[in-house]
């Protein structure tokens, strides 16, 4: 009984180191991007050309139309302005099309130059290293 318990109690501190080295991980991740919104890249396309930056909004791929839109509604109504278009690897696409229609986080170079099918849009997320479904925080 002592031996299960002491089990237990060593089971539950190993989780928790590992949960908190990987959210330490996570955070030094964000820490090297400029966190940003997508109205900021819209507004100020060359100020950030080039840069790693952290975003978060609401994706939709589809043919010829991958877009993190500020918002659910901006894709719902065709507000294509409020959307910066994603350059999403062949490898990758099976992958992130799981959690099409999320919200999502997204850590990339931001690129004033490829502007995405048609050049629609203002500019794009370019050798994205980190694609997560985005959690609301609890309050």
């Amino acid at each position: 009984m002592i031996l299960r318990s002491l089990f237990v109690k060593t089971l539950f501190l190993l989780l928790i180191l590992v949960a908190s080295v990987e959210m330490s991980l996570c955070r030094a991740d964000e820490a090297s991007a400029l966190p940003v919104s997508i109205y900021q890249l819209i507004a100020n396309p060359e100020k950030y050309d080039g840069k790693t930056v952290y975003v978060i909004g609401f994706m939709h791929m589809e043919f010829e139309g991958d877009v993190v839109y500020a918002h659910r509604e901006d894709w719902a109504h065709s507000l294509i302005q409020n959307g910066v278009a994603l350059d999403v690897p062949k490898s990758s696409f099976s992958s992130w099309k799981k959690i099409n229609n999320n919200y999502v986080a997204i850590q990339g170079t931001f690129s004033a130059v490829k502007r995405g099918h048609l050049a629609l849009r203002v500019g794009s997320l370019t050798n994205i290293t980190k694609l997560v479904k985005w959690k609301k925080p609890n309050p």
